[in-house]
């Protein structure tokens, strides 16, 4: 590097690089002769002729500043001394512009807090401060965060684009750019339609209607509108819950241990850990899935399931674990009832709160076919915040779930036992906005004091208030029908009579921070999960394409689409002949498609018709293609028409 006979833009990258590195390892008497190579390569590159032996780092980190700040506003660069250095053009690596900044990083901070103050925050005033900032300083992208979150408004999918090219090579800035394309306004959801069927239903709710509300929350945005989404969601809940509890095909979560049991007959060997977190949101489970999928558990269903109503812990939970709705009052623990279950079922099972119990469980001489882990910190974590629940905490808890998770994965699979995780929740979570009105308890009902964990004391806790109350005498009960529903036990299989408030109502007192126990999509709408170590193996579509065509005339094709397989698939792009493609956003789990496309006219020989088609989507990130060719019979015959079609 000393020797080089002149200065390039690679040789300076190089040079810097070295001096940032290992200047303070030069000794005095080579000083001179570095003078004298700057002195010499200044001659073809004038860039050297700002490095000065005596002040090697200093001139080089300068040298870096000036180019990453070269936008900023020349008064301030002349105050930093960075105005009359030039502006180099070599590539450096990306911790070499972070080391270089950091020292300044308060002057960074001062220089946008003045100009913030100076300005109206508008779109433009953002999009100039990105183009002006360096894109490598942790402060600037601190800055547009703040200004993002406190004027969400003004983000959209271009902006968006713009904030991460700029910052993608700021060091662990993936984490606040993720958390900042949340904030960009998703559609506004369409109202929903009585004449929807459950699966239409399911799909707003947590297509559109979730997170167009995640990002009020997030955003701070005023409630009115999504309260409208809720009575809506609200009203055809309870009218259609009574009908679910005796169907075969049903959404709630009860199904859950059906699959337990069909997993188990068909592997009697295999070990299913079983994890119930309480008080899991739609949201915070697409969070833990991704996590497990980074671990080497893959999802092999991954569906909207509905909590029990009310989603009370103590109702919800015991039939998610049972497989039963609770029509009398709990007699004995949720884990006592659990064991129970899983016993009269046939299958050896450990139940746990404890995750070190279950550990244990899977290293002894003879393993259970399933352990059924309790896990409710995050319900906890739920009760104690008033933001959007998915911080760093939430985050760092799932991510320990998933841990313990790929440690049992790990111990099964060494031991030759065929694995599969289950997760699913008893309920999700309600934040409710800040002016949401307070239901006083009507005469001949009382507070439901919704507990977890039969086997602690909470009596020394104030516990956290749920929306739901219990009706102790119906025979006195006085309420007014346009502020509650009204849950009889009979049509809705409970132990007791409930009230629920309607819409963002509290119950007696306004929690502090996300509660249950009422009719919401975020308290009703939860994910059932199963995973296995295997990505999901998707089996081919059943396409069928049928109809008759005529020479020179146009014709109907029907096409029906079969998906035998036991997750929904997304995105689905039917290409047919020359057609113009079909889209199909989704597909659900053994789900049908049916649809009529028109056949152009054209010239045709012979008695039938080969189409090619092609098919392409994915299910749980599992992409999928698939090609075929079909026969389609050719009509030649004609009643009405012109005869000379006989002779085509």
């Amino acid at each position: 590097m000393w020797g080089a006979s002149q200065g390039n833009q690679t040789h300076l990258a190089y040079l810097l690089t070295w001096i940032i590195k290992h200047a303070d390892q030069v000794k005095p008497d080579l000083l001179p002769l570095i003078q004298r190579c700057f002195t010499r390569w200044t001659e073809m590159n004038s860039v050297y002729g700002y490095l000065h032996a005596g002040s090697l780092s200093a001139d080089a980190t300068n040298l870096i500043r000036s180019t990453a700040l070269q936008r900023y506003e020349s008064s301030w660069l002349r105050e930093q001394g960075l105005d009359q250095l030039p502006v180099i053009t070599t590539n450096l690596d990306h911790a070499l512009w972070a080391h270089a900044l950091q020292p300044i990083e308060p002057a960074l901070d001062r220089y946008w807090r003045e100009r913030i103050a100076q300005h109206t925050v508008d779109r433009a005033f953002v999009q100039a401060s990105i183009a002006q900032m360096s894109g490598r300083s942790a402060t600037e992208l601190r800055v547009v965060e703040a200004l993002m979150q406190q004027h969400a408004s003004l983000l959209d999918a271009a902006l968006m684009q713009a904030i991460r090219q700029r910052f993608e090579h700021v060091p662990r800035s993936t984490a606040i750019l993720d958390a900042l394309e949340t904030l960009i306004p998703p559609l506004t959801p369409e109202l929903p339609s009585e004449e929807w069927d459950d699966p239409q239903w399911l799909r707003w709710a947590t297509e559109a209607y979730l997170p167009y509300a995640s990002w009020i929350i997030r955003a701070k945005q005023p409630r009115n509108d999504q309260e409208q989404y809720v009575l809506m969601y609200e009203q055809w809940l309870v009218q259609r819950y009574p009908k679910w509890l005796t169907s075969t095909e049903t959404p709630l979560i009860t199904k859950q241990f059906t699959l337990l049991r069909d997993i188990l007959a068909a592997q009697p060997q295999a070990v299913v850990v079983w994890l119930v977190v309480d008080g899991m949101t739609w949201w915070q489970a697409r969070i833990l899935r991704d996590i497990c999928r980074h671990q080497g558990l893959y999802p092999q269903r991954y569906e909207a399931s509905v909590s029990m109503l009310p989603s009370l812990t103590n109702i919800s939970k015991r039939a998610l674990v049972t497989g039963v709705a609770v029509r009398t009052a709990p007699q004995i623990s949720i884990a006592q009832a659990t064991q129970e279950q899983l016993a009269r079922s046939g299958i050896r099972g450990v139940v746990s709160y404890d995750q070190g119990a279950l550990l244990t469980a899977v290293r002894e001489t003879e393993l259970p076919q399933c352990l059924v882990w309790f896990a409710n910190t995050l319900d906890t974590l739920a009760h104690e915040r008033s933001t959007f629940a998915d911080d760093s905490t939430v985050r760092g808890y799932l991510n320990d779930l998933a841990t313990v998770l790929y440690q049992m994965r790990v111990t099964c699979t060494e031991r030759g036992r065929p694995f599969h995780v289950l997760i699913g929740s008893d309920h999700g979570s309600t934040l409710l906005p800040e002016n949401a009105p307070t239901r006083r308890i009507p005469q001949a009902t009382r507070e439901v004091i919704d507990v977890w964990d039969e086997g602690k004391d909470h009596t020394a806790n104030t516990p956290a208030s749920a929306r739901a109350v219990q009706v102790s005498d119906p025979e006195r009960l006085q309420i007014d029908h346009n502020e509650w529903y009204y849950l009889n036990h009979l049509d809705y299989e409970l132990p007791y009579d409930y009230l629920v408030p309607k819409g963002y109502a509290a119950v007696k007192r306004r929690p502090t921070g996300w509660t249950h126990g009422g009719l919401s999509p975020e308290e009703t709408i939860v994910a059932l999960m199963h995973l296995a170590p295997e990505p999901l193996e998707l089996h081919p579509l059943n396409i069928s394409i049928g109809g008759r065509v005529q020479p020179r005339k146009g014709s109907s094709l029907t096409v029906q689409i079969v998906n035998p397989n036991p997750a929904p698939l997304e995105n689905l792009i039917l290409q047919i002949d020359t057609l113009t493609p079909l889209q199909i956003d989704h597909l659900g789990a053994n789900g049908r498609y049916n649809s009529t496309l028109t056949f152009p006219a054209r010239s045709i020989e012979g008695s039938e018709l080969e189409i090619v088609w092609s098919i392409t989507g994915s299910a749980l990130g599992v992409e999928h293609r698939q090609q075929g060719e079909t026969r389609i019979i050719v009509r030649r015959l004609q009643t009405e028409d012109s005869l000379g079609d006989m002779f085509e």
